[in-house]
């Protein structure tokens, strides 16, 4: 078995379990070490399946009569692709190429939308034959809300249930922070994977249906701090300070084009924080941002009693 970055070998895992490393520089964070276990490879393999507790996991996986319970089992059933990546899990006797399996060019198996986003399957189904050739980025997409990943004429798009998305997406726009964008997502993008009594019932719960375009690409990756934060305990470094360093080479060398944030971002970020606690204070109503200079509205929350 190999672990692989699109067409290229990185790491060998032989049938006793022994890891042999390929291409060191390529290696995901989280297993980029001098010397890696099997238990190493697992955790990394587990860490990249949904969780049991994700709106229709169960649904998900026993469709696929997959384990519940084994996430490792459930990485090498399909292979271990992902969106937010290009590796991917080789196994003995499999010939396949990165072009023939990855999710970013491929089809997807429809069903397991359908069951992502509403819990059953009714539009589109599958025979065994289907259901034993996996592909689907569903097994491999993180997060507690029923979501599903849909292929638009103009790209991929994840459509999640999210009725915070939007406000948080507006008051982003404000103050101008880059950030995923998300909108309502309209009937025609959804209505073959949703039926209108799921649709009604999602609504009469005070939910929307929102969706964003998939932000990476088979040469641009996602690394999430839990990642990172192997990567660095791995070599003896404190994540956050690490993440820190950044500030502080900003504040002495004033080098603020080569850092990924600036002390506005610090600011607008902490404006957002204090924003929530004053519209705490004031029973739920209106804050207009930027905020003016104000003692802490935590504390002042909390004298009020307001939490």
């Amino acid at each position: 078995m190999r672990l692989m970055l699109k067409d290229s070998p990185l790491l060998e895992i032989d049938e006793n379990g022994a890891c042999q490393i390929l291409d060191f520089e390529r290696l995901p964070f989280a297993l980029r070490k001098q010397r890696i276990t099997l238990v190493d490879f697992v955790e990394w393999a587990s860490g990249r399946t949904l969780s049991i507790g994700r709106s229709y996991a169960k649904e998900i996986l026993n469709s696929l009569r997959l384990s519940q319970k084994n996430r490792y089992a459930v990485c090498k059933a399909c292979r271990g692709l992902s969106l937010e990546d290009s590796y991917w899990i080789l196994q003995e006797g499999d010939d396949k190429k990165w072009a023939e399996v990855n999710l970013f060019e491929n089809p997807f198996s429809l069903f397991i939308t359908e069951i992502s986003l509403s819990g059953r399957n009714v539009t589109y189904t599958a025979d065994a034959q289907i259901k034993n050739a996996i592909h689907t980025p569903e097994l491999t997409t993180l997060g507690a809300s029923a979501k599903g990943w849909i292929r638009q004429a103009d790209g991929l798009y994840l459509h999640k249930v999210g009725k915070y998305e939007i406000p948080a997406d507006e008051i982003l726009n404000v103050i101008d922070i880059e950030h995923i964008p998300y909108k309502r997502s309209e009937e025609s993008e959804i209505h073959s994977y949703l039926s209108k009594e799921r649709m009604e019932w999602i609504e009469g719960v005070g939910e929307v249906i929102v969706n964003s375009r998939l932000f990476t690409t088979e040469d641009i990756a996602m690394v999430t701090f839990e990642e990172f934060r192997v990567f660095c305990e791995a070599y003896g470094l404190n994540p956050y300070v690490e993440a820190y360093k950044e500030l502080v080479e900003c504040i002495e060398k004033g080098n603020l084009d080569n850092n990924s944030s600036t002390a506005w971002d610090g600011r607008e970020a902490l404006d957002i924080i204090m924003a929530i606690y004053e519209s705490q204070i004031k029973d739920g109503g209106k804050v207009f941002l930027p905020l003016p200079s104000l003692n802490s509205t935590l504390n002042i929350a909390k004298e009020l009693k307001a939490f």
